[in-house]
């Protein structure tokens, strides 16, 4: 069962509240050019990004950049879960952040990467704080929108300010461990993230092959030698890497390789074959056709609406 709670936008802004009690499959396009925060209100689930998985919790805070691969999945055998998503327009809100004197959505995504566990009563604040975010986008009474985005700002306040904190604990915790390796001259404890991937083999092996993928995207190997350079089966490589990822081998490369053309497109002055080559695509044509199917634009339209002084 699917039931979306909440679903209304503004310029530059979507919010959505959806519950679901059953597995879920997001649609084709996994990255996208706005930025994405997601909270979990109820449940367990994996967080998918770029090359790492995430076990997330309710009462977690999830950040996604700007044209991250990403995809969420099912932890555990219940799949029920209650979340509501930000989508934010960097154009629109980093003249509101700078006012606040904070960063800009992509330093603040990069220093909040990327999931984020609020104190208890701070995230208390958060659901209060959308609920009454929701209230104002469906009553729509008079300077809502400018309610809309004070509470937005008062969100991500709350977001950065809790990693800061988190990260000084952190670093703290980490001096404090060190210190008692070099009294007792004992192995320091491992984090848990390593304990999580020790214990979960898969994990990590679809994070190095994810990590190749992305670093090689334009790699024609088959699935067969990439499976033998990461000393794994053709049919073991493809089942945990979808189990993990929520994706196949083949749709992650796409994902890698669309992205990479995008940098490309945005940030040289390659033409669009040669685009097309570095991405591992011979033939200009279907490049072009996987592009907008993944964009919405053809290469030459995203080059000129979001490339950098209009290469």
């Amino acid at each position: 069962m699917e039931q979306i709670l909440f679903k209304e936008t503004l310029p530059g802004l979507a919010v959505e509240q959806v519950i679901r009690e059953q597995e879920f499959s997001m649609n084709t396009r996994h990255f996208h050019e706005s930025y994405e925060v997601y909270f979990l209100l109820e449940g367990n689930r994996y967080y998918f990004i770029d090359s790492d998985t995430y076990l997330v919790q309710e009462g977690m805070t999830v950040l996604v950049g700007r044209n991250q691969i990403h995809k969420t999945s099912m932890a555990g055998e219940n799949s029920y879960h209650n979340r509501i998503l930000l989508q934010l327009d960097a154009p629109v809100w980093d003249s509101q952040l700078k006012k606040c004197g904070l960063p800009p959505l992509e330093e603040l995504f990069i220093r909040c990467e990327h999931v984020v566990k609020c104190k208890r009563e701070d995230f208390v604040k958060i659901a209060g704080l959308l609920d009454e975010i929701k209230r104002e986008m469906r009553e729509k009474r008079a300077c809502f929108e400018a309610v809309v985005r004070m509470k937005i700002v008062e969100v991500l306040v709350l977001i950065y300010r809790n990693r800061r904190e988190e990260m000084f604990i952190s670093l703290k915790e980490q001096r404090e461990q060190k210190g008692q390796k070099n009294k007792e001259t004992a192995s320091m404890p491992e984090s848990a993230a390593r304990q999580y991937g020790s214990a979960a083999a898969r994990h990590k092996k679809v994070h190095e092959v994810a990590e190749y993928l992305q670093k090689h995207c334009e790699t024609r190997e088959s699935l067969e030698e990439i499976g033998r350079r990461f000393f794994v089966s053709k049919s073991y490589l493809s089942r945990i890497f979808r189990e993990v990822t929520g994706f196949s081998v083949n749709e992650y490369q796409t994902l890698a390789r669309m992205r990479r053309a995008q940098e490309l497109l945005t940030q040289t002055a390659l033409p669009i074959t040669e685009v097309a080559e570095e991405v591992g695509f011979e033939s200009i044509t279907y490049f072009e056709r996987v592009f907008k199917k993944y964009t919405d634009k053809r290469p030459l339209q995203y080059r000129k609406e979001y490339g950098r002084e209009r290469i």
